[in-house]
């Protein structure tokens, strides 16, 4: 097992979660259920000492992840296993940490991430899903794919879509949002299976804007599969 023996040491770390039950990825005050509240205090636990964690994108209300990165600094020397295992024993079940790895200084769980992929599932059937209920948005009517496919082309690029934001940054203000707050979208992939219409956005960051680009969060719906550091 590796061990680290540095006064201060970074880590790394993978996850994914369910998130249904939460009050989306970021801590807040007096609200217990938030990834990173559950996150930090299982950490904690295991460093025996305060964690605070750097997250590469938060999420909101009922956003899942299937590879998120995190990054935290501890005076601490643990196994990496401690991290996965001890870990994911003081986490709910439908958070867990699926790897660990020691990194430089320099390296930022945000500002290093090369990419980011967003996931909208769209559920078509008579009759709504019971298993899919809270991992889909249910359509009963039969759509055009092909059009679909058509439109979605205009999505890649850098839009400011400020009109149809739920950000109260932009809501009263449409003149707020520049081209900072929203991610480019360089690749759209819209798949179906006849049952399902699946969205992919990936968004890449070019290295001399990686340090200082905002990314605006994904909303209710979406899946975050990856994000590339």
């Amino acid at each position: 097992m590796t061990k680290f023996n540095n006064a201060s040491s970074r880590i790394a770390i993978g996850i994914e979660y369910e998130g249904t039950h939460f009050k989306g990825f970021q801590k807040q005050k007096n609200i217990s259920q938030t990834i990173q509240g559950q996150l930090e205090k299982a950490l904690s636990k295991i460093a025996d000492e305060k964690i605070n964690t750097i997250c590469s994108g938060r999420t909101d209300t009922g956003v899942h992840a299937f590879s998120q990165v995190i990054h935290f600094d501890t005076s601490k020397t643990r196994e990496l296993e401690a991290w996965i295992k001890g870990g994911n024993s003081f986490l709910p079940k439908d958070i867990r940490i699926l790897w660990a790895k020691e990194v430089d200084k320099e390296f930022h769980a945000r500002f290093s991430a090369h990419s980011r992929t967003y996931r909208y599932l769209l559920r078509i059937s008579k009759l709504p899903s019971a298993l899919w209920n809270e991992r889909s948005l249910w359509i009963s009517e039969d759509l055009d794919i092909n059009a679909i496919r058509r439109s979605s082309k205009l999505l890649i690029g850098e839009h400011v879509v400020a009109a149809i934001s739920l950000d109260p940054r932009f809501s009263s203000n449409i003149n707020a949002a520049t081209e900072e707050d929203i991610p480019p979208t360089h690749g759209i992939a819209v798949t179906s299976d006849g049952y399902s219409l699946r969205f992919g956005f990936q968004s890449f960051v070019e290295p001399s804007t990686r340090s200082g680009r905002r990314f605006a969060r994904p909303s209710a719906g979406a899946t975050v599969v990856g994000v590339a550091a």
